[in-house]
């Protein structure tokens, strides 16, 4: 499973499924969770695009980050 990047398409990061709904990032790819004191965001290698992190809860009370949206 890839991550694409929001804005160009190409490869963010690879993920590794946990379960039938659940991934983590692959070490192999790993990227650092940036952040600019407003957003936390993964950097696109190619193109520099910010993609933005949001954090909820699932029905279990667990946390997860889901890359929702991007910032140039």
């Amino acid at each position: 499973m890839v991550q694409n990047c929001l804005d160009c398409g190409k490869p963010l990061f690879d993920k590794v499924p946990l379960d039938d709904v659940h991934w983590a990032m692959s070490s192999s790819t790993h990227r650092e969770l940036e952040s600019n004191g407003t957003d936390s965001f993964f950097r696109c290698p190619h193109c520099d695009a910010k993609n933005v992190v949001i954090t909820s809860t699932n029905e279990q009370g667990v946390s997860q980050f889901r890359v929702s949206h991007i910032k140039e």
